[in-house]
């Protein structure tokens, strides 16, 4: 049985149910995005479309710097809500995530076309057959466009955000102890362990402590 220094029998703690708390840590990892989001859309408009900065032509390194950004914020959210990086919340961060590529790429189309825009047969264009019209251009250097290869590109970048988003929340806090009952995180690293069934050495422990300061 693990025991952390800051665990107490007595403590309280408002859980407002696990719903709220991974809204919480949604909504931080949201704002994270967002703030990610920016960052892509100005570097896009300096020159250097970091979604699409890739090693090798395989390796999304600049998608994953971006999932980072956004990674961060998931994870101040975890801490914050108590929710446990587990399959589920990883699950939803991933959702998010994929989500947010999307409405980046809306928002991008929005602001630098907010009529629309025609294509060379004069046809307006709304959102998503521009979506596909731009994914086809993709192209490396001089060579001819990628057509619907394009698509691959579009979806090494879509794991690399997601792989660098995963990994902040994952790293940060996936081995960190994790109250079951408060759904807190420990605050503290663990001091030792002792046998679950020896249950006097435990109230010896906790009687020994001095109560958190509230």
């Amino acid at each position: 049985m693990h025991m952390a220094v800051n665990d107490h029998p007595h403590a309280q703690s408002i859980d407002f149910g696990y719903p709220a708390r991974l809204s919480l840590m949604l909504l931080c990892g949201a704002l994270a995005g967002a703030v990610a989001l920016t960052v892509v859309y100005f570097s896009t408009r300096a020159g250097t479309n970091l979604m699409l900065w890739n090693h090798l032509f395989v390796i999304p390194v600049g998608p994953f710097l971006v999932g980072l950004i956004a990674g961060s914020g998931f994870a101040f959210g975890c801490r914050l809500s108590g929710v446990k990086v587990t399959g589920v919340s990883l699950g939803a961060v991933c959702l998010m995530l994929v989500s947010l590529y999307f409405l980046g790429e809306y928002v991008g189309y929005r602001v630098d076309y907010p009529h629309g825009v025609v294509n060379d047969d004069g046809v307006l264009l709304t959102f998503w057959p521009y979506f596909d019209f731009l994914t086809r251009l993709f192209h490396y250097e001089n060579r001819a466009a990628l057509g619907i290869w394009g698509y691959g590109l579009r979806a090494i970048s879509i794991a690399g955000l997601v792989l660098g988003g995963l990994a902040m929340p994952f790293v940060a806090l996936g081995k960190r102890p994790h109250c079951a009952s408060c759904q807190r995180f420990h605050q503290y690293a663990v001091v030792g362990c002792l046998p679950e069934e020896n249950q006097t050495a435990i109230n010896d422990v906790l009687e020994a402590r001095p109560d958190p300061i509230s």
